[in-house]
């Protein structure tokens, strides 16, 4: 090192590390003034702990950043072409259901399409109250069990349910299966819930997250069996 370096480096016995980081954060241009000094600096390598120059630590935190950046849009590029995939599937269920001739059509539809179009293993639709007229594929739950009333009380309009629920309510919801780990409730009803959808999956593929495709899966099947319920 110069002797010019030194006479800028030396401090007094007094000057602690605190003052000097102290002082260089007062002065952020100081190695503008004095640039030969960089070269000087050690500093601790972040992952193996031994010095290296400060232009080193530099250069590895540049890279970890562009690291995070290129993680970041990986994701980004991922969530947005797996939300294309879902609205193509949402897309061609709504398309089907409209041109279902009648109620009994839709009710299958929406059975078939769930366990086909989105690969969900098990299905169930349920109602609360007493449809106008029978359909197949619609199961009515007591509301005398308190387990349903649970359920009825705890859904809103528009409002899917996801994630982990009691014991009780998926014996309930899914009385012939035994190995449901997560389910989704979807509310039916624009007033009030009067059935559900429930879907079952056997790992935890339905967990709390935004909700914006299951709203409108909720909207169109409540416009096409409503009919039933509300007169």
């Amino acid at each position: 090192m110069s002797q010019s370096a030194k006479a800028v480096v030396s401090t007094s016995s007094a000057l602690s590390a605190h003052q000097v980081a102290e002082y260089l954060l007062e002065h952020p241009d100081f190695f503008y003034q004095f640039p030969h000094l960089v070269e000087f600096l050690q500093v601790p390598h972040p992952t193996t702990g031994r010095s290296v120059s400060l232009l080193e630590r530099q250069i590895f935190q540049l890279r970890e950043r562009n690291q995070q950046i290129q993680t970041d849009v990986d994701s980004y590029i991922f969530n947005a072409t797996n939300n294309i995939e879902i609205a193509k599937k949402v897309q061609g269920f709504a398309v089907s259901l409209m041109e279902a001739k009648d109620v009994q059509e839709a009710v299958d539809i929406i059975l078939e399409e769930m366990k086909l179009r989105f690969a969900v293993k098990h299905v169930m639709l349920h109602s609360f109250e007493m449809p106008s007229q029978g359909i197949v594929g619609i199961s009515q739950l007591g509301l005398t069990s308190k387990w349903a009333n649970a359920i009825k009380l705890a859904l809103a309009p528009m409002k899917p349910h996801c994630g982990m629920v009691e014991l009780e309510w998926r014996k309930g919801v899914f009385p012939k299966v035994d190995t449901i780990e997560s389910i989704c409730l979807l509310p039916l009803g624009s007033e009030k819930v009067w059935g559900i959808l429930a879907l079952g999956s056997e790992d935890n593929r339905f967990e709390p997250h935004d909700t914006y495709f299951l709203k409108f899966l909720c909207q169109i099947m409540t416009a096409k069996l409503e009919a039933l319920f509300v007169r």
